[in-house]
């Protein structure tokens, strides 16, 4: 088949596309993040010195409470009174360009960086930024051109977009983009979206296809 041809994605492939993002639909992730900084942020009200048990848990929390799958990173650093993490990690989004109607969404898989980091008399900061998507026309493609289909080589892959943030996301909106990876490459427009779980716009690299060779 030529990998060029324009068309529709045949349902097999968007079937397995679906699946992949039924796997990585842990909204727990999210939950955590939320109930972790919120409860962080009501006793930071009280007492402005974080307690080292309290943190200890929270770090536990994510290191045994956030599922592995779909993690492409993690960094937990605790000392003392002091809690720093970041996780990498796939989750399902729904996304829309800045220009589309409120109810114009598309599905697809993102890559989102969840930082947290909290200290004895300072503000708990929380940030969370999304670092590409890939649409569901494009995550169907990578099952029907990709070689391996497993979902290590299928993460490896969306991790290999995701590493290409920095330089894809200071390009102008528009700019059109290829990502290599072993034997194929994503190829894909920068867009600014508004996340959905953010509500902010973002630059973000937007894989809208695969391709072989």
């Amino acid at each position: 088949m030529n990998s060029e041809n324009p068309g529709r994605v045949p349902a097999e492939f968007v079937g397995f596309g679906r699946a992949f993002s039924a796997r990585v639909a842990d909204a727990v992730a999210i939950r955590v993040c939320q109930q972790s900084s919120q409860a962080l942020i009501q006793r930071q009200r009280r007492h402005p010195v974080p307690r080292a048990d309290t943190l200890a848990g929270v770090a536990y929390a994510w290191r045994n409470r956030v599922p592995a799958f779909a993690r492409l990173d993690q960094r937990i650093t605790l000392n003392g009174k002091w809690l720093s993490i970041i996780e990498t990690r796939c989750i399902p989004q729904h996304f829309r360009q800045g220009e589309w109607e409120d109810d114009a969404l598309e599905p697809g898989i993102s890559v989102v960086r969840i930082g947290m980091s909290i200290a004895p008399r300072r503000e708990l900061l929380l940030a969370m930024h999304t670092l590409c998507s890939v649409s569901l026309h494009a995550l169907g493609r990578r099952y029907q051109r990709g070689a391996d289909r497993s979902d290590a080589a299928i993460l490896a892959d969306i991790h290999a977009l995701a590493a290409a943030y920095e330089r894809l996301s200071a390009l102008p909106e528009g700019t059109r983009f290829t990502v290599d990876v072993p034997g194929s490459r994503w190829r894909g427009t920068t867009l600014d979206i508004r996340g959905h779980y953010s509500g902010r716009m973002e630059r973000v690299p937007s894989a809208r296809t695969f391709v072989e060779g």
